[in-house]
């Protein structure tokens, strides 16, 4: 806001005990009124707002250059004026003078605001432990702090005379250009790209390069200030650890291939000696048989003792060939995907069970199960063989509990056949579903030991994975997970 103040001619005068040839303020107006004098801060005198330069100035006719004061207003605030000074005449003579005030204490203090900022900017750009660098819009270097000439190998000399393309790797630098120009059209605010880059030796450095465009008040662009940070260390790992996962995966294939056809060979050489088998087999159990229906009375305790023991042995035999071409034609078998009921899978199993347990009491709790996709025979043989195995190992509690049911998962149906029965002890928890691994004697529950080798087989064709938990004389639970029933 301007102030004019109109001052009268004096004569020498005692100031605060100083001699002093002035001006003596005789209005003072602000926007067409009269004010009380606006009185100066400390340090300088009252009513007398000419320094001596400024006096002779107008005392020769001439009106001053702005000058800047520090003054207390009315109400105690400080402020800072911009001050003229012009002679008023009349008839001839000088007989005072005009001042006019400006109040620019708000252009000051931005002005220091501004100040302050660019002092702090330019201590971050110096000190910065990443590169910066100021760009014209020719992508010309115009300045760069000490991080970027120790990155580049170029001095600051040096970097003035090249453009950003100069040193830029030649197969990035199209990237770089049109995410640069596309900043400067105004089509994006700022990047950032991780290039490679061309030290003055030679040496290929991959930086992470951000820019952003500085534009003035009409939003035409000004320059471009970028930061840059060294990732070769981190690219160069990262080169390595792709290179490693690659080698990995191509072992991976190679080391799966060998399995399948590793297991395949196994599949095929189990299901050829479990088929040859079987032919000399049932030659000696019914050898066997004929020389005890025919020839008993002939031998003495002893020899009947042995006799039977063949004979149990063949129908043990005949039982583990069974299960291993059983086994066999599971790797082999075509899977036939089609929607399984798994609630009506199960209804259908434990009918079946119930019909061979010789009126034994069981007590089923069988909750909601979620239909899946798959094979409908394997996944029967599968509820088969968990479910029989929970009335087998429940067959010495008198009151066997066996609970089937459902575990809800995002992508996966996780499924569990939980038992009160013999249970086991979980250190040997690996051994269950090996081929003819067992965790008690054929005395105790007769079986095998391919029932769990096979539910795995089945649930691993199917995409899924099969564990148990359990303890010793408190029963077992068995899991099996399978991904969810397709769209």
């Amino acid at each position: 806001m301007d102030v004019l103040v109109d001052w009268e001619k004096m004569p020498w005068d005692e100031v605060e005990g100083e001699p002093q040839k002035g001006f003596r303020s005789k209005t003072c107006v602000r926007d067409g009124q009269e004010v009380d004098l606006i009185e100066f801060a400390e340090g300088y005198v009252r009513d007398s707002w000419c320094t001596q330069g400024h006096l002779l100035h107008v005392l020769a006719g001439e009106s001053t250059s702005p000058s800047e004061y520090v003054f207390i207003a009315k109400d105690g605030t400080r402020k800072v004026g911009e001050v003229r000074y012009t002679p008023l005449v009349r008839d001839g003579d000088i007989v005072g003078l005009v001042g006019m005030i400006r109040d620019i204490t708000e252009r000051k203090k931005a002005e220091e605001a501004l100040r302050d900022s660019e002092e702090r900017f330019r201590e971050v750009f110096e000190k910065s432990p990443l590169g910066m660098a100021i760009i014209d819009l020719n992508f010309k270097f115009q300045e760069v702090n000490k991080t970027s000439c120790e990155m580049l190998g170029y001095s600051e000399e040096e970097l003035a005379m090249l453009t950003f393309a100069h040193i830029t790797y030649r197969d990035d630098i199209d990237d770089l250009l049109e995410a640069a120009e596309k900043m400067r059209d105004g089509e994006i605010g700022f990047f950032n790209l991780e290039k490679r880059f061309r030290r003055k030796d030679g040496d290929i450095l991959w930086l992470s390069v951000t820019a952003s465009l500085m534009r003035d008040e009409e939003g035409n662009p000004l320059y471009a200030i970028v930061m840059a940070e060294d990732v070769t260390e981190r690219k160069r790992l990262e080169e390595e650890r792709r290179k490693l996962n690659e080698e990995l995966e191509r072992r991976v294939v190679v080391r799966t291939a060998q399995l399948e056809a590793a297991n395949k060979e196994m599949e095929a050489f189990s299901y050829s000696v479990s088929h040859d088998l079987q032919t000399p087999l049932r030659a000696i159990g019914g050898f066997t048989r004929m020389l005890n229906d025919e020839y008993s009375e002939a031998l003495d305790d002893e020899g009947q003792r042995l006799l039977s023991i063949i004979c149990q042995n063949t129908d043990y035999m005949g039982e583990l060939i069974d299960h291993l071409l059983t086994l066999s034609r599971v790797g082999r078998r075509e899977m036939t995907e089609t929607e399984v009921d798994m609630n009506a899978l199960v209804r259908q199993t434990v009918g079946e069970l119930e019909l061979s347990m010789n009126g034994r009491q069981v007590a089923w709790t069988i909750g909601e199960l979620p239909p899946v996709h798959g094979d409908a025979v394997m996944y029967y043989q599968v509820w088969i063989n968990l479910l029989s195995n929970a009335v087998k190992f429940t067959g010495k509690k008198e009151t066997a509990v066996i609970e089937v049911g459902h575990l809800p998962g995002d992508s996966d149906n996780t499924y569990f056949v939980k038992d009160n029965g013999a249970g086991f002890d979980m250190k040997y928890a690996d051994r269950l579903f090996g081929v003819f691994r067992r965790l008690h004697s054929p005395e105790d529950f007769e079986g095998v030991g391919v029932g769990l080798a096979l539910v795995q087989r089945i649930v691993r064709r199917h995409g899924g994975s099969v564990w148990a938990e359990g303890e010793v004389d408190k029963g077992a639970t068995f899991y099996f997970t399978v991904p969810a029933r397709k769209a």
